[in-house]
Parts: structure tokens; sequence; C-alpha cells
């Protein structure tokens, strides 16, 4: 959620305008599918700007690429987003991507990942590491002035003003101004805000936009006109989609962080499927994963067919769910125990107190 792809998306638009450059957007994903269908030898990343080029309809294609590649020209740009869906797949990409780098020495090279990419470019291969920053104040601004002059469709004047009482709401609020300095929390705050005041402790707010996510927006919609894919399902009560996908977090984490360390943690599609309600078929369970991926958005896939929760708050939150809507009285002092001497629990805990202190300081 911090804005990889945005940011890659928004520079392939600038530079296809610039006729200093001429640049390629590849989604590992789409590469890694690309792969499953061509023999070894066929595995190259010109392969696959070969067969973008030709998909476009460009006549003399393969002439062109070998001018945009290693010709005098406008120099190429690879922009290569999603390292860390590549899954297994990385050391043979990122194999693949220096042999590329080598024979085309021209080019410029981007890469985008989540922390837990495996085989990911090195200086090693001549590549620079920069860590995308949190937004600072003037950044929550800019985007919260901009939301709302394109989301809600408001005048500048209208939308300074708007933008002043959120402002002023986050600094009222340590906690949502901390969670604001990530481009999807704030989104999602923004929406929220709509409705209502700024929930003032964590737990309440990743609550809200959960329930934003599982319920309001896929509600929203299916009333626009929206349809779900021929293979996904879900349950039609709200709440039940909460419990399910409490229950598939706990679990996740559960078998996950006896020897994982404090990020969102991976699973592979055949075992997320157990995660999930016993009283499920199979085919509902498929179907439910698929929802959360495309509908609701709580859930990422990667090309390996591995999933996990968009950001780690959702994971912990809804671990903490689990927690609060399945134990009390003495069951909640034996889980305390269970999980308290790990220190990657600690915030799920944390989270399951503010739930219980709500309903019983």
């Amino acid at each position: 959620g911090s804005g990889k792809t945005t940011w890659m998306k928004r520079t392939f638009r600038e530079l296809i305008q610039a006729r200093s450059a001429v640049p390629f957007f590849l989604e590992l994903r789409a590469v890694a599918a690309a792969w499953d269908r061509r023999s070894e030898t066929e595995r190259t990343i010109e392969s696959f700007l070969a067969d973008e080029i030709r998909a476009c309809g460009a006549a003399g294609w393969q002439a062109a690429l070998t001018e945009i590649l290693d010709g005098d020209g406008p120099r190429p740009v690879l922009l290569v987003d999603g390292w860390d869906e590549l899954g297994d797949l990385g050391e043979r990409v990122r194999t693949c991507l220096s042999e590329f780098r080598a024979a085309h020495p021209r080019v410029v090279i981007a890469v985008s990942s989540r922390p837990y990419g495996e085989a990911r470019p090195a200086g090693s291969e001549g590549f620079e590491t920069l860590e995308i920053q949190p937004l600072d104040d003037a950044d929550v601004r800019l985007l919260t002035h901009r939301f709302h002059q394109r989301v809600h469709g408001e005048e500048e004047a209208a939308a300074e003003r708007s933008t002043g009482d959120l402002m002023a709401r986050l600094a009222a609020v340590p906690e949502a101004q901390a969670l604001a300095r990530t481009a999807l929390l704030l989104t999602m705050m923004l929406l929220l805000s709509r409705e209502g005041p700024l929930p003032d402790k964590r737990h309440k707010l990743y609550l809200a936009c959960l329930r934003n996510l599982l319920d309001a927006r896929p509600a929203l919609r299916e009333s626009e006109g929206a349809q779900l894919l021929h293979d996904e399902w879900r349950p039609g009560d709200q709440e039940a989609r909460l419990r399910a996908a409490s229950e598939l977090a706990y679990r996740i984490q559960s078998a996950g962080y006896a020897f994982a360390s404090r990020q969102p943690i991976v699973r592979r599609w055949d075992e997320a499927l157990h995660l999930l309600p016993a009283a499920w078929t199979l085919e509902q369970r498929q179907g439910f994963l698929l929802w959360l991926i495309n509908s609701a958005g709580v859930l990422v896939d990667r090309s390996d067919g591995a999933v996990s929760f968009a950001h780690l708050s959702f994971q912990e939150f809804l671990a903490a769910q689990y927690l609060f809507a399945t134990h009390e009285g003495d069951a909640r002092l034996e889980a305390v125990r269970v999980h308290a001497s790990s220190l990657d629990w600690w915030e799920s805990l944390r989270l399951w107190a503010g739930l219980t202190g709500d309903l019983s300081p």
C-alpha cells in the first residue's frame, strides 16, 4: 500500500510522452504466466518484450525491438513491477534480468518489490536499492486535497476546506496520523471520513476499513452493475465474511510466526483453502479466496499461486478479531499466555485488548 505500482505506472505515462525514452512496463505476474507456455530457451526478457510489441500490432516488430534496445535512438527504460509476486521464480528471473542487462547496456531498469521478494536484484548486478518513504505531512495534505477534487468533485475552495478539516482530525488522533503515512490506509480514511468522525483508535480504524472492504465497497460496485467473476463466491451475510476472513488470518498467523519474522505471511493456495471454515465446500472456499482478492482487495495473489493479506495491519487485526470473537473468560488468559512469548504476536494482542476494552473496560 505504499504506492510502488502507482509510481511505476505514472513514470511509464510520463516517459511515453517524452521523445528521449521508450518505456516498457512489465508486470511480473504476467511474465511468469507467459513463461508457463514457453520452452526454457524462450524464457527471456527479449521474448516477452517482442510479444508485447507484436500484440500492439506494430509492423516490423522484430527489427524495431533490436533498434530500440541496441540502437542510438531514444533510451529504452524497463519498468519491472512486483518482484515479490514471483515466488520461487525469483532466482530464474534474476538470472534472465542479469543476462538482459549485460546484452543491452543502454537499457535503464527499475524494479519494484516488497521487502520479502525472493532473490531481488542487488548491488552485485549494478542495482541501487531505494526505500519508498512514508508520506510526510505535505504528501498527506496533497493526496487529501486531490482526493476531494477527483473523487468527490469538489471545487478548489471546498477541497481546501475538506483538506484542512481532515488534517485537523488527524492531528487530534495520533494513531490515525501514523496510519495516514501509508497511501492505502490514508485513502481508506478519506473514504471513511465522509461517513463520520475518524475512529480514535487503531482497532476501530481497522475494523471500519475492513467492513468497508468486505461489505460497503463490494455492495456499491454490485449496485452499479459490477458482476462477480463466474468462479467468485462470498456469503451474503457481512458478519459471516468477517468471521471467515478472521479465521483465515488467525490460522495463517498461528502457523507462520513460529518460524517467520513479522511480515505479511505468504501461504500456498491449497494451504489457504484448508484454513477456511470446514463447513464450506471446496468450491465455496476457492470462490471466497478469489472474491477476497478480486472484489474485496483484502488478499493479494502472486504468480506462483500463493496468497497473503494486502497489508500486515489487516492480517494482525483480523487475527485479533478472531480471538475476540472466539475466546471468553479463562480462555482469554490462556490464549494470551500461548502468544505473549512471541513479539510477532504483540500487535495482535494489543488490538485484541482494544476490542475487549470497548466491550468491558
